[in-house]
């Protein structure tokens, strides 16, 4: 839903997150999921993580950038299908950046800088 954020609570605190619709890529399967990047570094993409995980995702392609020609994609519980005639509008580099700034907490991190 548009304007939701993620939010979850740790030791009583409650810590501000923002999420961004994401492929990951299981096998020759691309699932449409969403990445939730809180405050405090911590990052949900399937699993628990953090940025050196993030980084290790978008380097081995588990978390999409660019779709194979012919390859099936799948909305849990909802449908599947196959890429046809790929037309991203969102470059590896943007999608990059766009999680790097996601959460205006993070903005003012060094350690995302790199990043960009």
């Amino acid at each position: 839903m548009m304007g939701n954020r993620p939010c979850r609570v740790v030791d009583g605190e409650r810590i501000e997150g923002a999420f961004l619709p994401i492929f990951i890529r299981n096998g020759a399967t691309y699932h449409l999921s969403e990445l939730k990047v809180f405050a405090d570094g911590a990052i949900y993409s399937w699993e628990w993580g953090d940025l050196g995980g993030l980084r290790a995702k978008l380097e081995s392609g588990r978390v999409a950038t660019t779709f194979d020609e012919g390859a099936r994609a799948s909305v849990h519980r909802l449908a599947s299908w196959r890429f046809d005639q790929v037309n991203a509008w969102i470059t590896a580099p943007w999608r990059k950046t766009r999680i790097a700034v996601s959460c205006p907490v993070l903005r003012e991190r060094t350690r995302w800088k790199h990043l960009r």
